[in-house]
């Protein structure tokens, strides 16, 4: 079903937008979702953004490296909130610092991180409050084929893993001169690293919708 109509078919009962069928659906949806995820929205407490030069590339090129981010807390979220830098002792020189993913508990931040251009971008975590820096991958940056390695655009799911898309698989996207980009997933624990999918097209930006899936 399209149309504009379908951002107000929860409407109050009674409101000649309302659709019953459709509102019964989404709240089934959002049994699901709090069933997996926990409470919907809880209060924000902080934000966590990367600040600095961002790279213009392409949608499904990854290695571009632009030295001089690093990734900031803000908390609370407000003009006078304390502004921490969480990255500044993850890296001897400038880094490539982008795409943060906080988890599900709001204590660690999942990133990508290339540190110099003989290092390849690589899924990091941190915690909120600056300790505990872990890479969950350690690819180096030139792959045997060719080509440069990047694990970047982290999410967390609600199993436990950091799922991301990766160019480490090295081969070439179909009908495109860059290497494709894969979904994997990491444990970042355990670090157990298993390859999702197997497609000549890239994937790019992995992301759950609100029932955990």
């Amino acid at each position: 079903r399209g149309g504009n109509d379908i951002f107000f078919n929860r409407a109050a009962p009674g409101d000649p937008r309302s659709d019953p069928t459709v509102a019964a659906i989404a709240a089934w949806a959002d049994a699901e979702r709090q069933t997996l995820l926990g409470p919907v929205m809880p209060e924000v407490s902080a934000i966590v953004f990367v600040r600095g030069p961002v790279a213009a590339e392409p949608p499904f090129v990854h290695d571009a490296f632009v030295p001089g981010t690093d990734l900031f807390v803000l908390e609370p979220p407000a003009p006078g909130g304390i502004l921490r830098n969480l990255t500044a002792s993850a890296h001897a020189a400038p880094a490539d610092v982008r795409d943060p993913a906080v988890d599900h508990d709001g204590t660690r931040v999942a990133f990508a991180m290339r540190t110099s251009l003989a290092d390849a971008f690589n899924i990091y975590t941190i915690g909120l409050d600056g300790t505990g820096l872990r890479a969950l991958t350690t690819d180096a940056a030139l792959l045997a084929g060719g080509g440069t390695a990047a694990n970047v655009q982290p999410t967390w799911a609600p199993d436990g893993y950091i799922y991301f898309a990766s160019t480490r698989a090295g081969h070439v996207a179909d009908n495109l001169g860059n290497l494709d980009s894969e979904i994997w997933r990491v444990h970042p624990d355990t670090l157990d690293l298993l390859r999702i999918s197997y497609d000549p097209a890239p994937e790019v930006m992995p992301t759950f919708i609100g029932t955990g899936k």
